[in-house]
């Protein structure tokens, strides 16, 4: 399956639409009638292998499905698609390292596409953050630019400051700077949206858990590896009959109506839960808080966020 993926973006790249690599002639075909055509036929056979190996796969299951335990004569039939996938991997295995090593990738071209469908739309609304504004104000005076944009058939980079200005007055000199590909690379998406609306509280609080499972030498694996499990401790009763049996052990006298009043006892445990209730609420939010940040992100934590107690 993953070779049949690689092999199926190749083949992509490398139309005429893509542009993004070029196939040796060794494993390339020419067309028999377009003879500026080259044909990446052995990635496109690898493609194809898939369907087969799957096929196999199949026929093994279906026989296999309805046999009762031990040996049947059914299963003389798996010989045939095991050694014929055997085949079909060691020949794939064989010639996809040569292939890829032979690709030559066109980079001007990579550029050029990066660029493109106002791809950099978002490096503008980053920019508009930076001066201030908030990422969903952002975000909608972006869309009113694209569609400005649309309007008048003109990439993002072929605005001028005007027409900036036009939108939002935040709009200096420098903002065309934040429009090119080579602006948006440097810096980990992460570190962009650390701003108003971002995610520094959130990271903050990650990075503290991290630091604490470290000092207790469990790291981030068990924390990571499950989530919270809610399993109520051994708890006092909850009810009025069992308020009675905990009075009754206790020695607790009862009214005249027949009601009993909770020893001293059960009102520690009743705080006691209380605290181990707020302790488990405290470990899930931060933890469902780490399966929802993004991957990457560096550098400390606030002061503020990093010694408060969490």
């Amino acid at each position: 399956m993953h070779l049949s993926r690689l092999a199926a973006d190749l083949t992509l790249w490398a139309t005429a639409e893509f542009g993004f690599v070029e196939f040796s002639d060794a494993f390339a075909t020419g067309s028999s009638i377009m003879p500026q055509k080259k044909n990446p036929d052995v990635a496109e056979l690898v493609r194809g292998k898939s369907g087969r190996l799957y096929g196999n796969l199949v026929a093994v299951l279906t026989t296999m499905k309805g046999l009762p335990l031990a040996y049947n004569s059914d299963m003389q039939e798996d010989k045939e698609p095991f050694f014929d996938s055997v085949d079909t991997l060691e020949a794939i295995l064989a010639v996809v390292p040569p292939m890829i090593e032979s690709l030559t990738f066109r980079t001007d071209r990579m550029r050029q596409a990066a660029g493109e469908n106002f791809a950099t739309a978002t490096d503008l609304a980053d920019y508009l953050v930076r001066k201030g504004v908030a990422f969903r104000q952002a975000h909608g005076l972006i869309g009113k630019i694209v569609r400005f944009c649309e309007a008048e058939g003109k990439p993002l980079d072929g605005l001028s400051l005007v027409e900036l200005r036009r939108f939002s007055p935040l709009f200096q000199d420098d903002a065309k700077d934040a429009l090119t590909v080579e602006a948006s690379l440097p810096r980990p998406r992460l570190d962009r949206r650390d701003g108003a609306g971002g995610v520094r509280r959130s990271l903050a609080l990650a990075r503290t858990l991290i630091a604490r499972m470290s000092r207790r030498g469990r790291g981030l694996a068990p924390c990571l590896a499950a989530r919270p499990r809610w399993r109520w401790p051994p708890a006092v009763g909850r009810g009025r009959r069992s308020r009675r049996r905990c009075g009754r052990r206790s020695g607790s006298s009862t009214s005249s109506a027949g009601a009993c009043t909770p020893p001293r006892s059960s009102c520690r445990g009743r705080r006691r839960t209380a605290a181990w209730t707020r302790r488990r609420i405290r470990d899930l939010a931060l933890t469902t808080r780490i399966f929802r940040l993004e991957d990457g992100g560096g550098g400390e934590p606030r002061t503020g966020d990093a010694g408060r107690r969490t």
